[in-house]
């Protein structure tokens, strides 16, 4: 993985097959490509990021355009690669797409690919794209994917009746995530999906599930949670604890008990009777 310039001897350089890496930053929670606050690209020129990737195997990140009016985005395969540096079109460009500075707002992205291949990420102000005047500076975030969604919460034990309210944080390394799923003797019994600002964040999403204990039989529960990301990647279930349920009669608010149907019919057959008498249509 490493970043290369576009310059007119890079050509001879892919033909030798002379690789040139620069010095990678550490890694944080997934393999990180390039982490850079001062990434320039100059008017009529492009940069590009490369990266290895299996059938199926995901890269993502993200960005702000700092300086310039905006910048051209797209991935190429190793073939598309060098028809671009032999001056030629790319046959199959994937997630082409012109980013305005709007500013500086972060933009975020991610690839799944589609075939195994060396993967290049292109950040272009060439002479034939919309952003192709004045220099353009950057601040990124590129990581590849390396682990599925995960759950991190407190543990649960005790006894609980009714609505049950359980905060959760799901996490994942460059993705998105998509349901959070609670599951009671691995079955999954309540189902939470972020929305606005929490749909959209990547490392960390703050989730609260409410289970409704009184559709279940009153018992012992092991409780876990399991994550979903926006790619469909389903991580493995965090186990939360044992809880028994324990609900009396009255806590279903969705069951009218007889107790208090027939106080309620006694209430209005009373009700009934003190009006009629009072409007003359009943006698003492």
């Amino acid at each position: 993985m490493s970043k290369r310039r576009f310059v007119p001897y890079l050509v001879l350089l892919l033909v030798a097959g002379i690789l040139f890496f620069g010095a990678m930053p550490e890694p944080t929670d997934a393999d990180t490509i390039i982490q850079d606050e001062d990434f320039r690209v100059l008017a009529g020129q492009r940069e590009w990021f490369n990266v290895s990737l299996g059938q199926g195997e995901a890269v993502a990140g993200w960005f702000s355009i700092e300086e310039g009016e905006g910048i051209h985005f797209f991935i190429v395969d190793q073939a598309d690669h060098y028809r671009i540096q032999n001056d030629a079109e790319p046959e199959e460009p994937y997630k082409e797409q012109d980013y305005p500075s709007d500013d500086g707002r972060e933009y975020y992205w991610n690839f799944t690919a589609p075939h195994t291949d060396q993967w290049y990420v292109y950040f272009s102000k060439a002479p034939d794209t919309t952003y192709m005047l004045y220099n353009a500076r950057l601040e990124m975030d590129i990581r590849t994917n390396t682990e599925p969604p995960q759950i991190i919460a407190s543990p649960v034990s005790g006894t609980v009746e009714g609505d049950m309210i359980i905060e959760l944080d799901a996490a994942d390394d460059c993705f998105a995530i998509e349901k959070v799923e609670l599951l009671a003797n691995g079955t999954v019994v309540e189902e939470a999906v972020p929305s606005g600002e929490e749909a959209e964040e990547i490392g960390g999403t703050d989730v609260s599930i409410v289970w409704h204990t009184y559709e279940y039989a009153n018992g012992w529960y092991n409780l876990s949670a399991v994550a979903t990301d926006i790619r469909g990647e389903r991580g493995n279930p965090r186990i939360l604890g044992m809880v028994q349920v324990k609900n009396g009669p009255l806590d279903n608010p969705n069951i009218t008990h007889p107790i208090i149907g027939v106080t309620a019919a006694m209430g209005l057959a009373v009700a009934y009777v003190l009006i009629a008498r009072r409007m003359g249509y009943a006698q003492s």
